[in-house]
């Protein structure tokens, strides 16, 4: 018996980038500084098929879709010597989440919520009023909300050296991809990983022009 899981990620966000006429400057990671304040507005789902199988037949198959978006106030409380943020706390302004299409409104956040998330002994952490929050609600978060001890950032796995213009699109770099999960305990070969990201249009927030971007991977697990 064979078990086979296939997870898809797709997140939205927004990128502040230098913008020269037509084409972008693409940038996703910035060095963080302490009492550093943005703005976070994102969305994004994450989605696991589990396929269980013997003598080339199907026995049982379970998919479950996790839909969710998050926009509020962020504010740095603590960086790495790469200047990587690896504590920060969030005030939510609206946070919306839904399991298999059925709103999930006991997971979701209710607006002033503040959230404190950390990297502790390695694991990412999402404390309120100093308790952690539940699964599915951590689950959420982590779509948004991540910390890396790897030498890999999202440019090396999501982005591109290449100047683009609204409507590109390019291949995620799963050799990287492999290597920044590799980090977190998670083998996985190169080959089964696949994605792509795509600039979807420039937006305007707080006075200052921003690429929304949505990547979308999947990877693939025997």
């Amino acid at each position: 018996m064979s078990i086979r899981r296939v997870l898809v990620c797709s997140i939205v966000l927004l990128a502040c980038s230098r913008v020269f006429g037509q084409d972008y400057e693409i940038r996703m990671t910035r060095p963080a500084k302490v009492g550093q304040k943005y703005r976070l507005v994102a969305s994004g789902s994450s989605s696991e098929q589990m396929t269980m199988s013997a003598g080339g037949q199907v026995l049982k198959s379970n998919k479950s879709l996790l839909t969710a978006e998050l926009v509020g106030i962020v504010t740095v409380l603590q960086v790495d010597k790469l200047k990587r943020e690896t504590k920060v706390r969030l005030l939510v302004s609206k946070c919306l989440m839904s399991m298999n299409g059925k709103s999930n409104k006991k997971g979701a956040l209710p607006k002033g919520t503040q959230v404190v998330a950390q990297l502790r002994d390695g694991e990412e952490e999402f404390l309120v009023e100093g308790k952690a929050v539940p699964k599915d609600t951590a689950k959420m978060l982590g779509l948004f909300i991540t910390f890396s001890t790897s030498q890999v950032t999202d440019d090396d796995v999501f982005g591109t050296k290449e100047r683009k213009k609204v409507g590109d699109s390019w291949a995620v770099n799963s050799i990287l991809a492999a290597k920044d999960l590799a980090t977190d305990g998670i083998k996985i070969d190169a080959e089964n990983i696949k994605g792509s990201t795509t600039i979807e249009k420039v937006v305007v927030v707080d006075g200052t022009k921003c690429l929304l971007l949505s990547s979308k991977m999947t990877i693939d697990k025997a």
